[in-house]
């Protein structure tokens, strides 16, 4: 069982990487920030934030002890905005760092020679 996961982390990893060098140098050259701003705090923070508010409402009616207040949103949603940004720029590093080994001085289009008559 140990060795079919191992297997199946590493064939994950592999298409992870073919993902990363076909579709990562546009990307990156949007920047750090911009990729953490879209890619985790729009991308993740917002929807969970839904996802929080929808519950504790949801907790707020079945029981008196939970009260859904604008002050406790605000909070979460700072918390999952921070979090997603800093999971973001992990992201971008981790994935700029696997870009790299591949191409360390970024993916430059070959220029076609052309052949003399």
């Amino acid at each position: 069982m140990a060795l079919f996961n191992k297997q199946k982390r590493n064939q994950r990893m592999a298409e992870h990487r073919q993902s990363i060098y076909k579709n990562w140098g546009p990307i990156s050259a949007k920047g750090k920030y911009y990729y953490a701003l879209k890619q985790a705090t729009v991308g993740w923070a917002w929807p969970i934030l839904i996802i929080y508010v929808l519950m504790m409402y949801l907790l707020s009616k079945l029981n008196d002890v939970f009260t859904l207040e604008f002050s406790s949103i605000a909070m979460a949603g700072i918390v999952f905005m921070a979090f997603g940004f800093f999971q973001g720029s992990a992201e971008f590093n981790r994935n700029e760092k696997i870009y790299r080994e591949k191409y360390p001085y970024g993916n430059k289009p070959k220029s076609k020679k052309k052949k003399k008559k």
